[in-house]
């Protein structure tokens, strides 16, 4: 359905997620609802306050700069375990938390994902050769 259109090796996935950082962190957090502008989130991500920015925002820039970091140096193949690492690190939760509902989040992501079907689906999805990496990595989100 969505063919491969690029073919990166894995240093040149980290070289491009490195030097687009700014940009991810930004898209990122118009989905978390987070209203900063490009030069804005490049001052919080440089560790300079902005006036104007609420503390929840500047620490969802920060936490989702941290998961962009860890994505770039995790040397493991996707799973489940990396993704909620990667959750944990953006809804800054222990993944034990997570896992058991003990926080507000946690109770919302543990009462609405079954843990076990989507780690079955991921590793189907995986395996299929009749998928481009470009497909995969959509449907993973």
């Amino acid at each position: 359905m969505f063919e491969g259109k690029y073919s990166f090796s894995q240093d040149q996935n980290r070289r491009f997620a490195k030097m687009n950082l700014t940009r991810l962190v930004f898209t990122n957090s118009k989905f978390v609802g987070v209203n900063t502008t490009l030069p804005q989130t490049q001052m919080i991500i440089d560790g300079v306050g902005v006036n104007g920015i609420s503390i929840d925002d500047i620490n969802m820039i920060v936490q989702l700069k941290r998961a962009w970091q860890y994505i770039i140096n995790e040397d493991h193949p996707i799973s489940m375990r990396v993704m909620k690492n990667i959750n944990s690190i953006v809804v800054n939760l222990n993944p034990e938390e997570f896992k058991n509902g003990s926080t507000s989040i946690g109770k919302l992501m543990s009462s609405s994902i079954d843990e076990y079907a989507e780690e079955n689906y991921l590793q189907e999805l995986l395996k299929d050769k009749n998928k481009s990496v470009t497909e995969k990595s959509i449907c993973t989100i």
